[in-house]
C-alpha cells in the first residue's frame, strides 16, 4: 500500500508572528514556574532569619536563590534566542524547487 504524500501548505503571513507570540507566552509561563520557587525561598530566608537561624544557612539558602534566578534567565534568553531564529528563518525562507521546470 502506497503511502499517502502530504501537500506541504505555504505558511501565511500571520503564521510567523503567531508562532512567536504563543512560543513568548509559553516561554514566560515556564519562567514563571521556575521562578516561583525562588521568589518562595527568598520569604521563607526573610522568616528564617526572623526565627534567627544561622548566618550560614541563610547565606546558603540565598545563594541557591540567586542561581535558581539566574539559571531561568539564562534559559528564557536562550528560549527566546532560540524562537526568534526559528522564527526568522522561516520568515526569510524560501522554495527554490520550482525554478527551472
Amino acid at each position: 500500500m502506497k503511502k499517502p504524500t502530504s501537500i506541504k501548505r505555504p505558511r501565511l503571513w500571520w503564521h510567523v508572528p503567531l508562532d512567536f507570540f504563543i512560543h513568548g507566552v509559553v516561554g514566560f509561563l515556564i519562567s514563571c514556574a521556575i521562578g516561583a520557587p525562588a521568589v518562595m525561598l527568598g520569604f521563607v530566608v526573610e522568616k528564617l532569619e526572623e526565627f534567627g537561624v544561622p548566618h550560614f544557612t541563610i547565606l546558603v539558602l540565598t545563594s541557591v536563590e540567586k542561581f535558581i534566578l539566574l539559571v531561568d534567565a539564562a534559559a528564557v534568553i536562550c528560549y527566546v534566542a532560540i524562537s526568534t531564529y526559528r522564527e526568522l528563518k522561516a520568515i526569510f525562507q524560501h522554495d527554490d524547487g520550482d525554478e527551472g521546470a
